[in-house]
């Protein structure tokens, strides 16, 4: 049971706290440690947790967070809690010495004045020799429930990749290509990541303006895998007549703003718009919660509501296959035994082959990319990937030759770009408009240096696709990229490549692509 507040927060315990000793509790135990909010004007007598008391739990949420170290941004989640904790202390030693309270205590107690405004009353303020009000206490606890709320979402969801993720989108909310994540990285595609409001301190989510006109928002928690973006509400149920909904920075405003990024075509994942999860674990009031469904978002209340979550939208059933792919599927490194004896003679003439191969005893490239090229998949390829590839396929060596033109080409479907005049654009990879040699008899013929050409078969009959507004705009890539993104673009699909430049630089021009990076495979001539 809490104890009433106590001036120098020394004794008391918590049932959170008892479980320590064998290891920090459970998002779920320690959310059921906590007390309510106080929901009137509260008095000193308010059974509200002493501060030693509260820094204990914070403690126990710090601990919790740093074991979820994997997930990207876990430690500025972790720094916010330690911050909270480090102004508890200095509250403490306020007490205990009688000296001014500092500034970092009075930050870490700032929100407890919003949720006096929020009940209607004004919040009391410290005394000199005094113990903490208990509007301050509510303060610090209210930023605890927050940080457990969003741990708790992180141990429910399914597939997290991210905690307190920016995201941006321009705020008239056009362009063909925009929103992105802001703050760089993410789950998902290739620019893929979440954007929304946090319920434990950090900014505002209402949609914040940024620089060059933007709105940035920040989301909680980013689930499976960059599809669903949560926003965690900690706080005890409240109606629609409260400021928690109807205020500047009320969830209302925030969902909006996240629906609203979320829809941006930057952020798409799987070429689609995350969901957007309001999450609330101690429960939410029914008319909130239709109206946070109408306007496009989806509401997860209670312990245990987000385990269950189902995956908004289904992978791609494309691959969409570039030049580098090619060499990891044609490759011997990629077939043969690592200990080949032919294998590490060929390895030992440079380093990055040797480094190469090194890789491939740890992991092998197929194991990694079997699921996306497997019978079952659609293949497709730009035609000037595919004239790249078999212009470097004169080097490789009669197995490799034989496995392009026997087992990969066959099932590939090769894509040329649209004309401007709608008729296919002849686009070699050093903008020459030549095709490699081709040939339909055995190995082919001799190339320009008397090694075997690579084709044998006549090429495959190439389709037309029409360049996507996003990527014709870029207009400093090289064909190449362009055709080869772009018609990953075009029909959706997964992109297999090793050029995470590339695929970089569309996250960075809020090209949301999905794409998967795979290390470089060389052909080995052998």
């Amino acid at each position: 049971m809490p104890q009433p507040a106590q001036p120098h927060g020394a004794t008391g315990s918590c049932p959170a706290a008892t479980e320590a000793a064998a290891g920090p509790p459970t998002p779920a135990a320690l959310l059921a440690a906590l007390p309510p909010s106080v929901a009137t004007h509260p008095g000193r007598g308010a059974a509200l947790p002493a501060l030693g008391q509260l820094l204990r739990l914070l403690n126990e949420a710090h601990a919790i967070a740093e074991a979820r170290r994997g997930v990207d941004n876990m430690h500025k989640l972790a720094k916010r809690i330690r911050q909270n904790a480090g102004g508890v202390e200095q509250h403490i030693a306020r007490l205990n010495n009688g000296a001014p309270a500092a500034p970092a205590a009075a930050a870490a107690a700032a929100p407890a004045a919003e949720e006096a405004a929020a009940a209607g009353a004004a919040a009391p303020a410290d005394e000199p020799g005094d113990g903490p009000s208990a509007a301050v206490l509510q303060g610090v606890l209210n930023n605890i429930r927050g940080f457990v709320a969003e741990l708790q979402a992180v141990d429910e969801a399914p597939g997290v990749v991210a905690v307190l993720k920016k995201f941006r989108a321009p705020a008239d909310g056009g362009g063909g290509s925009s929103g992105a994540a802001a703050d760089g990285g993410g789950g998902g595609g290739a620019a893929a990541g979440a954007g929304g409001a946090t319920g434990s301190g950090g900014p505002a989510a209402g949609g914040s303006p940024a620089a060059g006109g933007d709105v940035v928002v920040e989301v909680d928690v980013v689930a499976h895998g960059g599809q669903t973006w949560i926003e965690v509400k900690g706080s005890q149920a409240f109606g629609v007549g409260s400021k928690r909904w109807l205020g500047a920075e009320g969830l209302k405003q925030q969902v909006a703003a996240m629906v609203a990024v979320a829809r941006s075509p930057g952020c798409a994942v799987r070429y689609r718009p995350p969901q957007v999860v309001v999450f609330c674990p101690l429960g939410a009031d029914p008319e909130v919660a239709a109206e946070l469904e109408a306007m496009g978002a989806r509401v997860a209340s209670g312990i245990g509501s987000l385990a269950d979550l189902p995956e908004p939208h289904p992978p791609p059933a494309t691959t969409n296959l570039d030049t580098t792919s090619l060499c990891a599927l044609v490759s011997e490194v990629s077939h043969r035994p690592t200990g080949d004896p032919e294998i590490a003679a060929w390895a030992a003439r440079t380093s990055h082959w040797a480094g190469c191969v090194a890789a491939e005893r740890e992991r092998r490239v197929l194991s990694e990319l079997g699921p996306f090229v497997s019978s079952g998949r659609r293949l497709i390829a730009a035609s000037t990937a595919v004239d790249q590839f078999e212009r470097l396929l004169v080097f490789g060596g009669p197995s490799e030759r034989r496995r392009w033109r026997e087992e990969v080409l066959p099932r590939i479907e090769v894509y040329e770009a649209a004309g401007d005049d709608g008729g296919a654009a002849e686009a070699a990879a050093d903008g020459s408009g030549a095709r490699a040699a081709t040939s339909s008899s055995g190995d082919g013929g001799s190339g320009a240096d008397g090694r075997p050409s690579a084709a044998a078969a006549p090429p495959p009959a190439r389709r037309v696709f029409r360049m996507p507004p996003a990527i014709a705009q870029l207009q400093q890539q090289q064909q190449l990229r362009c055709d080869v993104f772009g018609l990953g673009l075009a029909l959706e699909a997964l992109t297999l490549t090793a050029n995470s430049n590339a695929v970089r630089h569309l996250g960075d021009q809020r090209v949301a692509l999905e794409a998967r990076v795979h290390r470089p495979v060389w052909l080995t001539g052998l």
